[in-house]
């Protein structure tokens, strides 16, 4: 049986180009293609089944990629993400991770790495690559809120962390804790070496898993 996908994407020749591109695909097949959630959402009501992959883009009118995934987390948990998008930034990374997207591949993507994505999520659960590794899709995925025995935080430390899990800049952060930008890459600087990660997706998901960031 093939995988069923569905496509939501506000960009009409997007989606027939990636539904021609995964048709082509002997697993998996579209089942149907939606111009934003809302769409998705009432196209959902009028099947009899749901699609076991979405292929979810985020700037769209309407109802975009977050509110989408934010809705699908909620009433159909069951059916995985695979973030298509054109933006690659940290914050956009880390809030479709906590709205429970699965992987995450930019639009200018191979063909061939698509259908990886597409199997390593059918298979595995997740997909992996430059910017979502194994280790760090698991720890949010199976976070449990219980502090898993990490360094414990000074008082700036953790509001620093928990600022680092939003939207916001890091000037933007620094303005809100009243201190220099200088300052705020001295706070990341020492939790990247005390919490072993590179990046700020990793702190926040380190942040994630030892409970100082609820999901």
């Amino acid at each position: 049986m093939k995988t069923k996908i569905a496509i939501i994407d506000d960009h009409t020749l997007m989606r027939n180009g990636l539904q021609g591109i995964i048709n082509a695909f002997s697993e998996y097949e579209v089942m149907m293609q939606c111009e934003n959630g809302k769409d998705f959402i009432h196209q959902l009501n009028g099947v009899s089944s749901t699609p076991d992959i979405v292929l979810l883009d985020i700037n769209m009118p309407e109802m975009d990629g977050f509110e989408t995934a934010e809705w699908i987390r909620i009433h159909k948990p069951e059916i995985k993400i695979l973030v298509l998008s054109m933006l690659n930034s940290e914050e956009v990374i880390i809030r479709m991770l906590r709205l429970g997207a699965s992987g995450y591949i930019l639009k200018d993507s191979k063909p061939e790495v698509l259908r990886m994505a597409l199997n390593n999520i059918r298979d595995h659960g997740f997909h992996s690559n430059e910017l979502l590794n194994p280790r760090l899709f698991f720890t949010l995925q199976q976070s449990n809120g219980k502090n898993n025995g990490a360094s414990v935080l000074s008082n700036r430390e953790s509001e620093f962390i928990q600022l680092a899990a939003s939207d916001l800049t890091y000037r933007e952060i620094a303005e809100k804790m009243n201190t220099s930008p200088k300052t705020i890459e001295n706070y990341r600087e020492a939790l990247f070496e005390k919490l072993e990660v590179k990046s700020r997706v990793g702190l926040v998901l380190a942040g994630i898993r030892a409970g100082w960031i609820k999901i």
